[in-house]
């Protein structure tokens, strides 16, 4: 192998791909990157075996070749690097590496022993842009499980009706839905669950520069195509919650006021949150038009009020976990947050009246 590029484009390309290495894994091979200089492209793989990443990085190609190479080392090295020229050659198991004053030499492994990405049929699938479904994904990933014993909820759900998709992630406690408008629907119907380090690959890797990105579905495969990049990856078996019967079709008390004071009020009584519940306490007073925010613990308490206007009859009081109210507030997008409750016990709902019926936050009270 022999080829040369500049260190932003090295460095661009190995951050990508360096997520997907397994450092935990028995198996050195996983822990490493594989690279193959190819008709003037660097062709950079990495794969724990559940997600593949493939990326290209343009450059002048003069010896054909590949090897594998510490992932950990070679970025943290790239990274170090002046931004000049970089001249990569093998010599056996190793990598030479030249860059303004720096001449290294990395023992590698050999390529053979790299696991085969596989490949997907680009044949159902969908186009969508790539700014818009970024933020998508953002919006509904706060409320999605990090618990991985529970794979059905431990990751987004994607349901392509016509030419709108639909993101759905839970946790059981809270749940954000968003809707989104397709570019192209290249045959495709139904839904799937997209593990939860997959879609936070995507968002880590896509580049602004990506205006879009192509996605292909098979029965237990998934491939993102965007930029000069390819990201394959495993599907979840099993079956996704039916959310749409907790999402409250009615409610009996609404306001509507900025984000930001409502963010604020919610963040300072955390404060004061007793750290095994976390609890704020909600209480809506429509006759006063106030919204008291309030929590205590044996270090101090707090309340506050906010001066807003609440349709309903009648005084409520709600017990949240202000970390997923805030989690929700985070989501929105807008200055004004719509607030829809019924009772202490039912679901509570946020939505912003800038995206109307595209979003919505779904968050369970602490029941006293």
């Amino acid at each position: 192998m022999k080829f040369t590029c500049t260190q932003e484009n090295l460095n661009r390309g190995l951050l990508k791909v360096q997520g997907v290495t397994n450092q935990a894994t028995s198996l050195p091979i996983l822990k490493n990157i594989y690279l193959e200089a190819k008709n003037g492209v660097l062709k950079l793989k990495a794969t724990d075996l559940e997600i593949g990443m493939v990326t290209q990085v343009r450059g002048k190609s003069e010896t054909e070749g590949q090897l594998t190479v510490d992932a950990k080392l070679i970025n943290n090295f790239v990274a170090l690097l002046p931004q000049d020229k970089v001249l990569l050659s093998t010599e056996g198991k190793h990598l030479l590496v030249k860059c303004g004053s720096h001449k290294t030499k990395i023992l590698g492994l050999s390529s053979d022993d790299f696991p085969v990405i596989p490949e997907v049929v680009r044949q159902r699938g969908f186009k969508i842009k790539v700014d818009k479904f970024k933020k998508s994904l953002s919006q509904v990933l706060t409320a999605v499980s990090p618990d991985d014993t529970r794979p059905e909820i431990n990751g987004v759900y994607f349901k392509i009706d016509d030419q709108t998709l639909t993101l759905v992630g839970t946790d059981s406690y809270r749940l954000a839905e968003k809707k989104i408008d397709l570019l192209a629907n290249l045959k495709f119907q139904g839904s799937f669950i997209v593990p939860l380090k997959t879609v936070k690959e995507f968002v880590r890797t896509v580049d602004d520069a990506d205006e879009t990105v192509e996605i292909f579905v098979t029965d237990n495969q998934i491939l993102f195509v965007y930029g000069l990049t390819e990201m394959v990856s495993r599907l979840v078996e099993g079956e996704f919650p039916d959310y749409q019967q907790i999402i409250p079709t009615s409610h009996k008390y609404q306001l509507t006021l900025a984000k930001d004071d409502l963010v604020k009020a919610v963040k300072i009584s955390g404060l004061f949150a007793a750290s095994d519940s976390n609890s704020v306490i909600f209480e809506l007073k429509p006759t006063k038009s106030v919204l008291a925010i309030s929590s205590s613990t044996s270090l101090g308490e707090e309340y506050s009020e906010l001066n807003v206007k609440i349709d309903g009859a009648g005084d409520l009081k709600i017990v949240f976990d202000y970390r997923y109210l805030l989690d929700g507030l985070n989501s929105l997008e807008g200055a004004d947050v719509v607030f829809w409750a019924s009772s202490e016990a039912s679901p509570s709902v946020l939505k912003s009246p800038e995206e109307k019926e595209a979003w919505l936050y779904i968050v369970m009270p602490i029941r006293q």
